[in-house]
């Protein structure tokens, strides 16, 4: 009798959190809502994509589950890079549940790209943020893969098939949550070997504040599911649920949105889903943002929330899983202009020495067929990076005008020159010399752009 009523004491209830999960004094978790797992295939019969799982990090624990679409192998295609987080409230469902497994063995299929679907930490195993570092955490580890450098454990499937000039980020729900946290940090810290991120896609995000927006209502407001879902998920969120975690609308610093990290965004919403408009307004006031990217809204009548995972044999999740992939295919922005009257594409950059409090500035040319023409580093006086960059312009300018090379697309990574440079105006005196300087040579039959 002592053992059984031991038994029944291990396993009583400590706390309930409905509809997703029981937690007990033993510390085990029964989790009431989610799919079941399901193992990766070597070959999908219906979309014939490949899958396999992987561990990324031990200590912590994170793990992701791989796909790769059917394509000539003989052709050594490289293809964009989708890394997907899961939605689930932060608490439930995972990276191996049967109802991901099946929305992105299609989307593989459609929008032919090497997909990271991540299996981050759950609450209340382990409440937030530790989920939003293992989400970074996996993202630096598919940038690290840019490079070859004889590290043994490097996947060959990111190494083999991936183009790290084109990483995506995608997630539904919680998982597209993550994403626009990941895509903010994205534009304030650097990833392995300056890989960028060109776009992310958001289904359905869970956002939420204490404030109803558009036709949110006021009365019960704070006691509505995404408020007691987040309450739980992170406690101690600084701020609560104005945290800018959860309510990207709080913009101050760098947690505004202008710093997003990405050129391209798509934002997709549902009906009938409770948090359609705040998914709406996160479009806008993204575009009313400084941000300098292209955004997307993507509105599907009808629907529920997450239905293109939930609902995938619907018309309107294969329709909705279509224009995801549309968006991956899209061409990228660089490889459009590059196309045009350009007789020469060069690639500046700038760098500082602090001991030294130093700056330089480096360029590199290319004709439209991307044969070497010239380079040049030299040391510079600006006050600032755009003046950095703006010298280099300048001087590779002149160096090109000796070539007899008049027409000009300049490329940087530097988002505050190329502002600069397309406004023509700038906010330090120096800076302004040198964009009169371009001007100059604009006058003169110089034809210039950057991007």
């Amino acid at each position: 009798m002592g053992s059984i009523a031991k038994e029944i004491d291990a396993k009583e209830l400590e706390k309930e959190f409905l509809p997703f999960l029981r937690m007990y004094k033993d510390g085990t978790v029964e989790r009431l809502l989610g799919t079941p797992y399901v193992p990766p295939s070597p070959l999908d019969p219906e979309t014939e994509v490949s899958s396999k799982d992987i561990t990324i990090s031990l200590d912590p624990s994170i793990s992701a589950r791989l796909y790769l679409p059917k394509f000539n192998q003989t052709h050594h295609q490289k293809l964009p890079i989708l890394v997907y987080y899961h939605g689930g409230g932060f608490c439930i469902e995972s990276a191996f549940s049967s109802d991901h497994h099946r929305f992105l063995n299609s989307l593989v299929a459609q929008g032919q790209v090497v997909a990271v679907s991540v299996e981050y930490r759950l609450v209340p195993e382990h409440f937030l943020p530790n989920a939003y570092e293992d989400c970074w955490a996996a993202l630096q580890w598919v940038a690290s893969h840019v490079k070859d450098d004889n590290v043994v454990n490097k996947e060959p499937w990111l190494m083999n098939h991936g183009d790290f000039s084109r990483v995506f980020l995608g997630g539904d729900s919680a998982g597209a949550n993550i994403v626009h946290n990941t895509a903010m940090r994205a534009g304030v810290e650097s990833l392995h070997d300056g890989v960028k991120l060109v776009g992310a896609f958001l289904t359905h995000p869970y956002f939420w504040g204490s404030k109803p927006v558009r036709s949110e209502a006021s009365e019960g407001h704070d006691k509505a599911l995404p408020c007691l879902v987040w309450n739980f998920v992170y406690p101690n969120a600084p701020g609560g649920i104005d945290n800018p975690m959860i309510n990207p609308f709080v913009e101050t610093g760098a947690h505004s949105l202008a710093v997003l990290g990405c050129s391209r965004v798509l934002v997709a919403v549902a009906e009938k889903d409770e948090l359609r408009d705040r998914g709406v307004y996160y479009y806008e006031e993204l575009i009313k943002s400084k941000w300098e990217g292209e955004a997307e809204l993507v509105q599907v009548e009808g629907e529920d929330h997450a239905f293109h995972v939930l609902n995938f044999e619907t018309e309107n999740a294969k329709t909705l899983i279509k224009r995801l992939a549309s968006f991956l295919l899209k061409p990228k922005p660089p490889t459009q202009s590059a196309a045009g009257p350009w007789q020469l594409i060069i690639k500046v950059a700038g760098f500082r020495n602090k001991k030294k409090n130093r700056r330089a500035h480096v360029y590199e040319a290319i004709n439209t067929q991307g044969d070497f023409m010239f380079f040049g580093v030299n040391s510079s006086l600006a006050r600032t990076a755009p003046g950095v960059l703006l010298e280099a312009v300048v001087e590779a300018c002149l160096i090109a005008e000796n070539h007899g090379l008049h027409h000009v697309l300049f490329l940087s990574d530097c988002r505050g020159l190329v502002k600069v440079f397309n406004s023509g105006r700038a906010s330090d005196g120096q800076d302004n010399v040198r964009l009169a300087d371009i001007n100059f040579l604009v006058l003169h039959g110089f034809l210039c752009k950057m991007i």
